[in-house]
């Protein structure tokens, strides 16, 4: 890596916090069919609007917004909300970038590193991951990463005309570790 301080790091993978450079990266990633479909608010997001998210998010108190990069080359996002005042239960949310290649597993990589960071660094106690019902791929991630299914919100939130179901993922940290080392071999092969 240069010199963006890692925060999670191993010979090929690295999650660092965002910076200046990531702002219009992020934006063209967030604005791709292929991720804001996917999203809880999937219009386009403006330059003005991202540039007032960007500014808030650096600064941010309550969550954790996280490059992922694989051999140096920024591939993906992870972030961690509802961190304010203590609480040691948070929200997450994910995606690769619409250039990572596929089909060489970055997205499992991703999301270890991520929960790694959530569990050992921030000390959460509960990560939840809310996915639409539609979502297949965010679904299948979630349980090959050890979620448990705690729960649908049926007809919860409206996309244009059409209400959709939210499935509501967690994974606790009494958890981690037993899953951790089950999974860590299957994501990181020798």
């Amino acid at each position: 890596m240069d010199s963006k301080a890692a925060l999670m790091e191993s010979e090929r993978f690295a999650l660092r916090e965002l910076c200046d450079e990531d702002a219009d990266r992020i934006l063209g990633w967030r604005n791709s069919d292929s991720i804001r479909h996917s999203m809880f608010h999937s219009e386009l997001i403006t330059p003005e609007e991202h540039r007032s998210w960007f500014s808030s998010a650096r600064g941010s108190e309550d969550a954790r917004h996280l490059v992922f990069e694989c051999d140096g080359i920024p591939s993906g996002f992870v972030s961690f909300l509802g961190l304010g005042r203590g609480s040691r239960v948070a929200k997450w949310g994910f995606y690769l970038s619409p250039n990572a290649p596929s089909g060489q597993g970055l997205g499992s990589i991703m999301c270890y590193l991520g929960l790694f960071y959530g569990f050992e660094s921030l000390r959460l106690h509960k990560v939840v991951g809310e996915v639409f019902s539609s979502n297949p791929s965010s679904i299948a991630i979630h349980k090959k990463l050890g979620f448990v299914l705690e729960g649908t919100l049926r007809s919860h939130h409206a996309r244009g005309q059409v209400y959709c179901d939210v499935l509501v993922f967690g994974l606790l940290e009494e958890e981690w570790p037993l899953i951790a080392k089950q999974i860590k071999p299957r994501i990181f092969p020798l």
